[in-house]
């Protein structure tokens, strides 16, 4: 797990000053250690921050070297040991017991197909000194990031787009129409493979490039899961449990292979269904004593706290820690204003709630000396886990299967009516109405907007929507702490098993992710197992925006920045804003239209 740069010269070459100021600036994704190397005459540097987690050493240092070979590799390939073995049979030798390595002589062995082979999650880039040419790849998800710039002078590539601010030569400005989207929905940019800056592009998901004189050539090396109907038959108890124990033996598998580590191993664990499995399942594979080259101990479990809140999930993680006579720390974030617009500069991006406090998670764990963290990220895209996934596929069955509508009616009003917990009391006839809202048939003419197939519904979110942003925020937190995320759900194996489930393992209208609270009964407490509430990790904004931060963020709101900004209306949003903030009566939905501006407010360019 590291930090990985690469410039790319078309005329002239590369200064060793740029390379190094491109790669310091993403210093907190390697504080273990950086290298640079330097090839054809020096119009193409790599550089690398590293994150040592295999094989601590000296031996796996970066830029590493193979015959023709040079490499930057950011991420994991949990399936090394396997791919070592096969190719020692082939007569390769190794000098350290890195996956880097491996990956480096699988690319020597295999070409460009190595990537087939691998299980895990990657950014890379390797250069060949015999064809001249620069190869660039992204594992099957983009659990890893990696960005890059395509100008006419120089090509460049970094894990995070804040690289760009201190590369000589650039100079970074806002793409306009992005950064109006982001203001909407920022969730919409993974989908159009943008970031709010001009030219600053990230490298997609399941494809691999080549760069090299004739230019820059991009191509896709995996197909994204979910691309066929699901089967909607109903599915018999008998079948759900053969399904289950499917499941089981899938997950199982993924999280042996994710514990493979030489430093010490925790759990981020928020008390919900999704890493509550990862927590329970990790614990019993070790008691069992099933898995090879794991940390002696693995029972540390970390969950951020909001005291009095209706997020606050610490007393269902604290039972769950105790029953797996584990170890609980509970993380209570800071909110302090110099803190927030600190590391949400670090973030350089425009969201709709903020990013900052998951930092504080992960920044505990390497406090605490934990390198590596097991979440459970992935379950919610694939299982129809959050609310607009269900309302969605209710629209499809209305038509489809009345009655598994009917049914997802129920779901939904149980998940809104959480979800719209009343606020201060002048407000809780604002949330009353907009629950109903939500729940009310669409309107004729929302009724042209198309009607999404369960795949198509699944399809979007896991791969253009919910996903690739929940994989961002949490890379980009982890990483400001120098630790590693492990998630064991999204094994690719694990992931194309699941796309082929029918719907009635999906969901049978009364719950969602039936088929892993299924696989999980007698592993897991029923009250986490069967909770019908889609919490995730949010602040609590509307208790933070009208308490402890209200006066900052009317400053913020009254700043010059936002006041005369260039790129919208700044004293409308003034006039919109500032009442209710002022007598402490910001509704829910109106801190989420008000967050990404600012958000806005803190970036530098």
């Amino acid at each position: 797990m590291c930090g990985i740069t690469g410039i790319w010269q078309r005329r002239g070459n590369v200064a060793r000053a740029s390379i190094a100021t491109f790669t310091d600036a993403i210093a907190h994704r390697g504080p273990d250690g950086f290298g640079y190397s330097f090839h054809r005459e020096d119009t193409l540097a790599l550089g690398h921050r590293r994150l040592s987690i295999l094989d601590t050493s000296e031996a796996g240092a970066q830029p590493m070297h193979y015959a023709h070979l040079s490499m930057v590799f950011n991420g994991e390939v949990y399936n090394f040991l396997e791919l070592r073995a096969e190719l020692e049979q082939l007569g390769h030798r190794f000098g350290s017991d890195t996956d880097s390595e491996v990956v480096l002589h699988a690319y020597a062995e295999w070409g460009p197909d190595c990537l087939h082979r691998f299980n895990g999650m990657w950014a890379l880039a390797i250069y060949d000194t015999r064809t001249e040419t620069l190869f660039l790849a992204r594992d099957r998800f983009g659990i890893k990031p990696l960005y890059y710039v395509d100008g006419p002078d120089r090509f460049s590539f970094a894990s995070e787009t804040i690289a760009w601010k201190y590369l000589p030569g650039f100079e970074r400005r806002f793409d306009e129409a992005q950064l109006q989207t982001a203001f909407t929905d920022p969730l919409l940019l993974a989908g159009r493979r943008a970031t709010i800056y001009a030219d600053i592009r990230p490298f997609p998901a399941g494809h691999r490039a080549r760069l090299s004189a004739r230019g820059f050539e991009l191509e896709q090396w995996y197909a994204p899961p979910f691309s066929a109907p699901l089967d909607s038959r109903p599915v018999t108890d008998t079948e759900l449990d053969r399904l289950a124990a499917e499941l089981r033996d899938h997950f199982d598998a993924a999280c042996r292979l994710r514990l493979r580590t030489d430093v010490p191993l925790a759990s981020a664990l928020s008390g919900g269904l999704d890493s509550s499995s990862v927590y329970a399942n990790v614990n019993r594979l070790l008691r069992e004593e099933r898995v090879s080259r794991a940390p002696s101990a693995a029972r540390h479990a970390f969950t951020l706290g909001f005291p009095g809140s209706e997020r606050d999930e610490t007393a269902a993680a604290a039972g769950l820690v105790r029953r797996e006579d584990g170890r609980h720390h509970v993380v209570l974030s800071r909110h302090a204003p110099a803190r927030i617009e600190a590391l949400t500069r670090r973030f350089d991006t425009v969201y709709s709630d903020p990013n900052y406090i998951v930092c504080e998670l992960y920044a505990a764990m390497r406090r605490a000396d934990f390198k590596v963290s097991l979440d459970g990220h992935g379950v919610d895209e694939m299982l129809f886990g959050y609310p607009h996934m269900i309302r969605e596929l209710r629209r499809w069955a209305t038509t489809q299967d009345p009655t598994l509508a009917d049914r997802l009616g129920h779901l939904l009003r149980h998940q809104l009516a959480f979800q719209s917990t009343p606020p201060p009391r002048p407000l809780w006839r604002r949330a009353l109405g907009r629950l109903r809202r939500q729940l009310r048939p669409a309107p004729p003419a929302a009724a042209t907007a198309p009607v999404l197939a369960p795949h198509e519904i699944l399809a979007h979110n896991f791969s253009n929507y919910f996903l690739p942003n929940i994989l961002r925020n949490f890379d980009f937190a982890s990483m400001q702490a120098g630790v590693e995320v492990r998630m064991p759900f999204l094994d690719h194996r694990l992931v194309a098993w699941v796309s082929r489930l029918p719907l009635r393992a999906h969901t049978d209208g009364w719950y969602s992710k039936r088929i892993l609270r299924r696989a999980m009964e007698g592993y897991l407490p029923d009250d986490i197992r069967l909770d019908k509430n889609k919490i995730g990790i949010q602040a609590p904004l509307p208790r933070l925006l009208n308490g402890a931060l209200r006066d900052w963020a009317l400053d913020r709101l009254r700043s010059d920045r936002l006041r005369d900004s260039s790129h919208f209306d700044g004293r409308a949003l003034l006039r919109q804003f500032e009442g209710d903030l002022v007598n402490q009566q910001l509704s829910a939905a109106a801190c989420r239209r008000l967050w990404p501006y600012l958000n806005y407010s803190m970036l530098e360019l």
